[in-house]
């Protein structure tokens, strides 16, 4: 499940890494996404040696990404809250780092937290794409919906290639492997 906000006037900015990746994954693994308005989400579907990947971008705004969980899961098979890789941005880690957890609070992430909270549980691993922290005297939303600077870009970019090269491994639940690769600062 990749975050991030719906519309063309968001696409490129810091808060839709989470979109870009599930973007990634559905070229790379042929799954094409498809608009279930009523669900207000966006899901296709994959095999992955052998394994069923359901990609998933809510098209809620960030803030409200949990809303969507219950239907997800039900589409998807019936899935848990813990068959579920969250991909989100992150401003504790300078852009283009990556990270997989496993469980945690949302780290700030308001999309996170909202599916956290319709979970009831913090037991939902993630994949953080870091975009770094807005400069002093700059608001956090203004930044998180603005584009990157072309350097950051650049790392960002990196960062979304790495975690979709390596996420056969998650698929494949060697949760340990991924984390050895795609644990990186950057």
């Amino acid at each position: 499940m990749g975050l991030g906000n719906p519309g063309r006037r968001y696409a490129k900015t810091r808060h839709n890494v989470g979109f870009r990746v599930v973007d990634c994954l559905a070229v790379r693994y042929g799954a094409a996404l498809r608009e279930r308005r009523a669900r207000r989400y966006r899901i296709g579907r994959a095999d992955v040696g052998g394994a069923r990947l359901t990609l998933l971008q809510p098209q809620t705004y960030m803030n409200a990404s949990g809303e969507v969980m219950a239907a997800a899961l039900t589409e998807a098979g019936g899935a848990s809250y813990a068959e579920v890789i969250v991909i989100c941005d992150t401003l504790d880690l300078p852009a283009g780092a990556s990270r997989l957890r496993l469980e945690g609070s949302s780290a700030g992430n308001r999309g996170l937290a909202s599916i956290l909270a319709h979970a009831g549980h913090t037991n939902v691993p993630r994949v953080y794409i870091g975009i770094g922290r807005p400069e002093a005297g700059d608001s956090v939303p203004d930044y998180v919906l603005s584009r990157p600077r072309p350097e950051d870009a650049k790392a960002i970019d990196a960062a979304i290639d790495r975690v979709c090269d390596h996420f056969d491994l998650v698929v494949q639940g060697d949760l340990q492997a991924a984390m050895n690769v795609m644990n990186v600062r950057g």
